[in-house]
C-alpha cells in the first residue's frame, strides 16, 4: 500500500498555513490508486482540504490539525482541477439570517459549491475513504468566525462528507468545530467509532444516510449530538452525549439506540447564546452562555428536503438519562416547521431509567397517522421538589405504558387533547384519575 507523510512534501509545524503541501499529498496518494497519508506528531494549520477516493487520512500519535482563522482559507475546492465540481453544485449565495423556525429553504445544504459547505476536511462524491486517528490525535476547528456564514458568525465545518460511500471516522477527538463537527450527507455506509467532540455546534449530523453505525463515541456538544433526518438503518451504540441542546434531533426509519448515556447540564454553551462580540472573538466562556439540556430526543423533518421513507422504527433501549427539559418532543401540531415534514409513526423505550426530567414526555402526533408511543420497562422521575408539568401531553398519540415506573410527577400527570387515553399495565406512581382530558388543544412547543 502507497504511504505518505505529509513532511514529504514540505509541511511545516511554524504556524502559517499548510493547505497545499497536506493537499498534495493526498492528491498524489489518489492518482497513485490510493494509500496512506499521515500526519506526525505536531501541530500542522490548514485551510479547507478535500480527501479523494482510496485515501485514509491518518493522524499519528500526538498529530493536531488546526483549522485557519480565515475563513476565505476553506473554498479551495471550488477551484479543484483534478476532480472539479459540476453546475449541479452551484447555490445561490446562502442567506446569512434566515428564519429558522419559518421554514425557510435549506438548500445551500445540499449544493457542494455553497459557503455552508465549507469544511475543515471534505469529500464530494467519494469512496473507500477514511480519517483516522491514534492516540492523542486532534482535529482542531478554532470556533473559525464567518461573518458570511450561517446566523452571521458561524465557520467552516470540521468534516464534510457529501454524497460518498464506504467512510470510516476513527480513533480522533475534534474540538472547536465553527459549525457541524460532522456533517454528512447523502451518504451509503458510513462507520463512526472512538470519535470525541468536544465543544463547536453539532456532533453529528446526517442527513439522507443509509447504512450507518455510531459506536464508542463520547459527544459534549454545545449543540446537539446527533441530528438529522431521512436516514435509514443507523444504530448508534454505547455513546455518552452531554449537550446544550437535544441528544438527538432526528428524524428516519429503522434506527437503533442501545446502551447510551446522555447527561446535562452542558460542559460546553450553546454558542447561539452568546453575544455578537463573543462570537467574533471566538468566546468559549461567557456569563450569559446557555448550557441546559433541552431534550433527548426531539423528532427533526426538513420542510425544504424530500423525506425518501416513512419515518419510524425508532428503538431507544438500555439507556439513562439525566437532567434534560425534556425526555421526547414531537410536535406535529404545525407550531414547529423542522418537525413537520412527514410525520413520525412510532417510537419505542425499553429498559430506559430517566432522572431529574422536568416535562418527560411530549407527543402531538398527525391527525392522518396517529403516533405509536410504546414505553416497556422504563422509569422516568421528574425533579423531586415536584413537577409542575405533566408527565405526558400528548394528542393523535396511541401510547402503551408497560412495566413503567413514575415518580415526582404534577397532576394531571397525563393531558390527553384528542384520541385514546393512554393503555397502562403495571405502571407505578400513575393511575387512570391521573389522566385528564383537555378541553383546548395545548401547546405544544417548539425547541
Amino acid at each position: 500500500m502507497y504511504r505518505v507523510s505529509i513532511s514529504q512534501y514540505g509541511a511545516r509545524q511554524d504556524g502559517t498555513v499548510q493547505t497545499r503541501s497536506i493537499q498534495q499529498a493526498i492528491d498524489d496518494c489518489f492518482l497513485r490508486g490510493g494509500g496512506e497519508v499521515c500526519i506526525p506528531k505536531g501541530v500542522y494549520v490548514t485551510g479547507g482540504l478535500r480527501l479523494r477516493s482510496g485515501v485514509t487520512l491518518r493522524l499519528l500519535a500526538g498529530a493536531v490539525l488546526q483549522g485557519s482563522c480565515d475563513p476565505q482559507d476553506y473554498l479551495a475546492r471550488l477551484e479543484d482541477a483534478l476532480e472539479p465540481l459540476g453546475p449541479e453544485d452551484a447555490c445561490e449565495v446562502m442567506p446569512t439570517r434566515y428564519g429558522l423556525w419559518n421554514g425557510d429553504c435549506f438548500a445551500f445544504m445540499y449544493h457542494a459549491a455553497s459557503r455552508w459547505n465549507n469544511a475543515l476536511i471534505c469529500a464530494i462524491r467519494a469512496h473507500d475513504i477514511a480519517i483516522v486517528g491514534e492516540a492523542g490525535a486532534v482535529i482542531d476547528g478554532q470556533d473559525c468566525f464567518d461573518a458570511l456564514g450561517e446566523e452571521c458568525y458561524r465557520g467552516p465545518h470540521g468534516i464534510r462528507i457529501f454524497a460518498c460511500r464506504n467512510v470510516t471516522l476513527q480513533g480522533y477527538t475534534l474540538r472547536n468545530s465553527a459549525n457541524w463537527a460532522h456533517a454528512v450527507y447523502a451518504t451509503q455506509r458510513l462507520t463512526v467509532e472512538k470519535v470525541r467532540v468536544e465543544g463547536g455546534h453539532d456532533g453529528i449530523n446526517l442527513r439522507s444516510c443509509d447504512d450507518v453505525r455510531i459506536a464508542d463515541c463520547v459527544l459534549h456538544c454545545g449543540d446537539d449530538c446527533i441530528a438529522g433526518d431521512d436516514n435509514c438503518r443507523v444504530t448508534v451504540s454505547r455513546c455518552e452525549m452531554n449537550t446544550a441542546c437535544s441528544a438527538f434531533r432526528y428524524g428516519g426509519t429503522h434506527t437503533l439506540i442501545e446502551d447510551c448515556t446522555f447527561f446535562g447540564p452542558a460542559e460546553y454553551l450553546f454558542r447561539g447564546s452568546l453575544s455578537e462580540e463573543e462570537k467574533r472573538s471566538r468566546a468559549r466562556v461567557s456569563h450569559g452562555g446557555r448550557r441546559n439540556m433541552l431534550c433527548v430526543f426531539t423528532y427533526f423533518s426538513d420542510p425544504c428536503h424530500p423525506v425518501r421513507h416513512q419515518p419510524g422504527d425508532l428503538v431507544m433501549r438500555r439507556c439513562t438519562a439525566r437532567c434534560a427539559d425534556r425526555f421526547l418532543l414531537y410536535n406535529y401540531s404545525g407550531s414547529d416547521p423542522l418537525q413537520n415534514n412527514r410525520p413520525l409513526a412510532d417510537l419505542t423505550l425499553e429498559d430506559v431509567d430517566a432522572a431529574d426530567i422536568k416535562e418527560p414526555l411530549v407527543a402531538y402526533g398527525a391527525a392522518a397517522l396517529p403516533f405509536s408511543l410504546c414505553l416497556r420497562r422504563v422509569r422516568v422521575a421528574q425533579p423531586a421538589a415536584g413537577a409542575a408539568l405533566p408527565f405526558l401531553r400528548m394528542a393523535y398519540t396511541q401510547a402503551m405504558l408497560k412495566e413503567v415506573q413514575v415518580e415526582n410527577t404534577a397532576h394531571p400527570a397525563v393531558l390527553v387533547w384528542e384520541g385514546d387515553d393512554p393503555a397502562l399495565h403495571g405502571v407505578k406512581g400513575l393511575t387512570a384519575q391521573d389522566v385528564v382530558r383537555a378541553a383546548v388543544p395545548f401547546e405544544a412547543q417548539r425547541i
